[in-house]
C-alpha cells in the first residue's frame, strides 16, 4: 500500500462529503445538485488514488458516492460508477461485485440501454458460474437473455443467451426435455438466416441426441424431419446422417450397430464429452431393450468412449 496516496485518497473522501454536506450558506448560494458534482470529482480522484494503493474496497467506496453524486445531479454516468466499483470489489468480494453489477443494470435499463443492461446482467451470470453457483448462473443467463430480447439489434446476444441456458439444463436428466424445445426453438431461429443454418444444423444436432437420450426415438424421427424441412441444409450433415442411423438402430434394437455407427462418426467428426455422454444414455436404452422414461446412469459414459 502507498501511504502517500491512501492519505491523499482519505482527505479527498473527507473534502468531498464537506462538500456534499455544504456550509451554512451552501443553500442560498448552490443547489445540490451543484454541490454533488463539486463533491463528484473529489470522489473521483479519491477513487484514482485508492486503486494506485491497491485499496480496492476503498476505492469502490469511492466509485458508489461517485454513483450517488451523479444520481443527485441527473447525470447519465450512474451505471458506469456502479460498474467500476463492481470491478473494485470483484477482487476481494464477489458477491458484493454482483449487488452493484445489478444496480447498473437497472440503472440502464431505466435509460432503456437495453443492450448494455444485457452485457452486464451476462457479466453476473459469469461470475456466479466462475464461483460455481450454477443456479444462480441459469437464473441469471435466462435473465439476460429476456433483456436481450428487449433489444431489436441484441439477436445474436439472445440466441446466446438462450444457448447457454439449454446447457445448462442439458446437463441434467430432469430438464432434458426443457433442453430439447429450447435447442428447437434457438435452431428454427438460426435457420432463418441461409448465413447461420450452419450453427442452426449444430443446435438441431444436439436436441436430436437429448431425444435419443431419453429413449424417445420416435420423437426424435419426428423432430429431425421436421428440422429438414425448415433446414433444408441439414438434410445432407453428417449429424442427420448420423441420427437417422441411430434411429434405425433403436427401430431394430441393434446395439452392435449403434456403436458401429458412433464409431465411425467419431473417426470423421470427433465426439465431445458431452456427446459422448448422451449418446451413451441412449445407449443405456438399447441395453434394456425397451424405451423406458428412465435415463442411463452417468457411470456409463466410459462405454461408448472404449469403443471409440
Amino acid at each position: 500500500m502507498n501511504q502517500k496516496y491512501a492519505a491523499e485518497a482519505q482527505e479527498l473522501m473527507k473534502k468531498g462529503d464537506k462538500k456534499l454536506k455544504g456550509g451554512i450558506f451552501s443553500g442560498i448560494f448552490s443547489s445540490k445538485g451543484e454541490r454533488a458534482e463539486q463533491a463528484l470529482d473529489c470522489y473521483k480522484a479519491a477513487a484514482a488514488k485508492f486503486k494506485l494503493s491497491d485499496m480496492w474496497d476503498e476505492a469502490a467506496e469511492a466509485y458508489i458516492k461517485c454513483a450517488k453524486c451523479e444520481e443527485a445531479s441527473d447525470g447519465t454516468s450512474v451505471g458506469e460508477y456502479y460498474q467500476e466499483a463492481a470491478n473494485m470489489k470483484k477482487r476481494t468480494d464477489k458477491h458484493e461485485c454482483i449487488v452493484l453489477l445489478k444496480q447498473a443494470v437497472e440503472f440502464y435499463q431505466h435509460q432503456d440501454r437495453q443492450g448494455t443492461a444485457g452485457k452486464i446482467q451476462k457479466q453476473i451470470a459469469e461470475i456466479y458460474e466462475q464461483e460455481g453457483e450454477m443456479e444462480n448462473a441459469m437464473a441469471s443467463y435466462q435473465e439476460a437473455s429476456k433483456i436481450f430480447s428487449l433489444e431489436t439489434n441484441s439477436t445474436s446476444d439472445f440466441l446466446n443467451m438462450k444457448i447457454k441456458v439449454a446447457d445448462f439444463q442439458s446437463e441434467e436428466p430432469t430438464t432434458y426435455n426443457q433442453a430439447i424445445i429450447a435447442y428447437e426453438e434457438i435452431g428454427k431461429k438460426y435457420s432463418e438466416n441461409k448465413l447461420t443454418q450452419g450453427i442452426a444444423g449444430n443446435i438441431f444436432f444436439k436436441s436430436l441426441l437429448l431425444s435419443l437420450a431419453t429413449g424417445d426415438y420416435i420423437g426424435a424421427q419426428n423432430h429431425i424431419e421436421d428440422y429438414m424441412n425448415v433446414c433444408p441444409p441439414f438434410t445432407n450433415t453428417r449429424q442427420a446422417k448420423l441420427i437417422n442411423k441411430l434411429i434405425e438402430c433403436f427401430e431394430t434394437n441393434n446395439i452392435e450397430e449403434f456403436s458401429q455407427q458412433c464409431f465411425e462418426y467419431n473417426q470423421i467428426i470427433p465426439l465431445d464429452r458431452w456427446q459422448l455422454r448422451v449418446l451413451n444414455q441412449a445407449k443405456e436404452h438399447l441395453n434394456k431393450g425397451v424405451n423406458p422414461l428412465g435415463l442411463g446412469n452417468d457411470n456409463q459414459e466410459n462405454n461408448l468412449d472404449a469403443g471409440l
